[in-house]
């Protein structure tokens, strides 16, 4: 990216930084429906976990309403100072915050979820440093009504295949667009929210046995190969993948640096594909590079 659009996404992220604290402090009203068949799921750890009350709150400000908003920690992930107060109010307004015992990372943000929770339609991932524009779970619900029997995201990375027919690294993967994907070769990546139908999911989406051992650090990889093997495919809400304003932390990735920089996602997908009894049939399309 760069330099001046950095400082422009930097000073838009301030923007709402400000908007949204006041906001967390003042708000009375609840953000969620109890009736809403949308329950959304995140997770939050060290620094973040002191800052995510910023995504937090844009979500309790949504035109569509979920029925609820949980936060998974790790026990020893406590919240601190002027944030515990802030989520503490989050908490009369919608929010539940989940301590568990087992860290298994960003895993936290959905693969819990079912077990807990089981009676809610569609489970919506979100990340810890990105505010949520106030009709992002329309998206999902216009989306939705016209097809309930899919995975939906706004942000994802097309599945690449060369003339042989064989894997493209990941690190290679562009940025999906909705009207080049021709078949299930779109990775949802989770920094803009996913909605997954609770059907799309089964008990492997806990096997956490298996996930360390094979994809320990991708959870998007995993979730698309589980819910490939259930069936589903993938649609782009958008034309175009969006990335939503990060918050300050999200300048910083953590995960993504090391699977993408050090090409960790390429093995990831293929132990992850070998664990579902899949092939790369599974997720082939004629999908082109962008700059081709």
């Amino acid at each position: 990216m760069r330099l001046d659009k950095k400082i422009i996404l930097l000073c838009k992220s301030i923007k709402k930084s400000i908007y949204y604290f006041f906001r967390a402090i003042f708000s009375q009203s609840s953000g969620v429906d109890k009736n809403s068949t949308f329950l959304v799921t995140l997770t939050s750890y060290g620094l973040r976990k002191n800052f995510v009350f910023l995504t937090i709150e844009s979500i309790l400000h949504q035109h569509v309403r979920p029925a609820k908003i949980v936060m998974w920690l790790h026990k020893k992930d406590k919240p601190q100072g002027i944030a515990r107060w802030i989520l503490s109010r989050q908490q009369k307004r919608g929010l539940e915050i989940v301590f568990v015992d087992n860290d298994v990372r960003s895993y936290k943000k959905l693969s819990f979820v079912p077990g807990y929770y089981p009676d809610y339609d569609f489970y919506i991932t979100a990340d810890d440093d990105v505010f949520y524009p106030t009709n992002w779970i329309d998206g999902f619900k216009s989306n939705i009504n016209d097809n309930p029997d899919a995975v939906y995201c706004y942000r994802g990375r097309a599945i690449l295949f060369n003339d042989a027919g064989s894997l493209v690294a990941y690190p290679v993967w562009p940025l999906a667009r909705r009207k080049e994907i021709t078949g299930n070769e779109l990775l949802p990546t989770g920094v803009s929210g996913v909605c997954y139908p609770r059907d799309s999911l089964d008990a492997r989406v806990a096997d956490y046995e298996a996930i360390n051992k094979l994809c320990p650090y991708a959870d998007d990889i995993w979730y698309k190969a589980l819910t490939t093997a259930r069936g589903y495919n993938a649609i782009l809400i958008n034309d175009d993948s969006t990335h939503f304003t990060p918050i300050i932390t999200g300048f910083t990735k953590g995960l993504e640096k090391i699977n993408v920089l050090n090409d960790q996602n390429t093995q990831q997908f293929l132990n992850a594909m070998n664990y579902f009894n899949l092939d790369l049939n599974s997720f082939r399309g004629n999908y082109k590079r962008n700059d081709e």
